[in-house]
């Protein structure tokens, strides 16, 4: 139920406790944003349009030795401006989707002919710098063009570019700029693909960053907090600025995955030296796990977000897993840390019952 729906639920609820007059039901209701939905015709749109651009580049390929060098320069060019071009007539006669596709479609030629003129003029030179430039373009042609899918290969592109950079080579990942940038973006446009891929651009950087420079131990716990706190920041900043603004949907796409990459961070560095070599700092740290899991279910239920408590639920599952092979099955202790817990739980459900049912100032329950 997206805040659409909800709203219009209060409203019908408000109406029949005579809290709001049912002429005005309609009014409020108008007053709310569209919701735009990808519709059937605009999904084929999208897909014919991407196959249209692999369609252009497997034709080059299947005819690569009976091509000319220059026809298939050419015919990689000639396609890159010819999308671009039919992408700028039709946003000049109002077509948005089709303009977004062409785009999209010029932004992979333009990515195959990057990586094959190298091929076809027989050219060496750094591996990165193709999905780089490529990326680039995309990003480029995204920006001007307004166009949400070539923006979103763009960033695909450049953390394609950032895998393909040897150990040693450069101490940050390009993605690590341009991800957070294109996120921005995305909320601005109302993108949930450049939101998607955004937000798992922005993770990738971070997984580069852990692997290239060895970061393990407490620095993963650390970075587990500050992607929580990014998070965080996504969350009260879409709560800030309103439904008109950032639509609550698409503030959750970059919260969740968010709340994903920090919860992988934290888990696997309870599983580095630090942890492994002290007995109690590994049990703390599963059962740190264990309440965080739970917290994220009882924040998931609480604002309705079933992503984050199946999230949660899953979580805690393979915690309680872990906590019983790091405790080698023994039976009693088990019982005892379960038992733990569960009293914990009780008395704050209670603690939290008890304020509920405080009479407010006004002497109304």
């Amino acid at each position: 139920m997206d805040y659409r729906d909800r709203v219009a639920a209060d409203l019908d609820r408000w109406i029949a406790d005579g809290l709001v007059a049912p002429g005005n039901r309609e009014a409020i209701l108008g007053s709310l944003p569209s919701r735009r939905r990808l519709d059937a015709v605009t999904a084929l749109i999208w897909v014919a349009g991407v196959l249209l651009g692999l369609a252009v580049i497997a034709f080059i390929a299947a005819n690569w030795d009976g091509i000319p060098r220059l026809v298939r320069f050419g015919l990689l060019i000639g396609g890159f401006l010819a999308a671009a071009v039919a992408a700028a007539v039709a946003s000049r006669r109002g077509r948005v989707v089709v303009s977004d596709v062409l785009l999209t479609v010029a932004a992979l030629v333009f990515a195959a002919a990057i990586g094959l003129t190298g091929q076809i003029f027989d050219l060496t030179g750094d591996p990165p710098a193709v999905p780089y430039g490529a990326g680039a373009a995309a990003i480029a042609l995204g920006l001007v063009g307004a166009s949400r899918g070539s923006l979103a290969v763009g960033v695909a592109a450049v953390l394609i570019g950032d895998s393909m950079v040897g150990t040693g080579s450069w101490p940050l990942p390009v993605s690590i700029i341009v991800a957070p940038l294109a996120l921005v973006v995305a909320l601005r446009w109302r993108s949930a693909v450049v939101a998607h891929v955004a937000s798992i651009a922005t993770l990738g950087a971070l997984f580069w960053l852990t692997l290239r420079h060895d970061i393990g131990g407490w620095a993963l716990i650390g970075l587990a907090v500050a992607v929580a706190a990014a998070a965080a920041v996504v969350e009260v900043v879409g709560r800030r600025v309103g439904e008109s603004t950032i639509p609550a949907a698409l503030a959750r796409i970059p919260v969740s995955w968010f709340v994903f990459g920090a919860l992988a961070f934290f888990v696997a560095g309870g599983y580095t030296d630090v942890f492994d070599d002290n007995t109690v700092l590994g049990l703390c740290h599963r059962v740190a796990w264990i309440a965080i899991s739970a917290g994220l279910i009882a924040y998931g239920r609480f604002d309705r977000q079933p992503v984050l408590t199946a999230l949660g639920v899953v979580s805690l599952i393979v915690a309680c897993c872990a906590l019983l092979h790091d405790l080698g099955l023994n039976l009693i202790v088990i019982s005892l840390v379960f038992l733990g817990c569960s009293l914990v739980a009780l008395v704050a459900g209670l603690v939290l019952r008890r304020d509920r049912s405080a009479p407010t100032s006004g002497g109304v329950r």
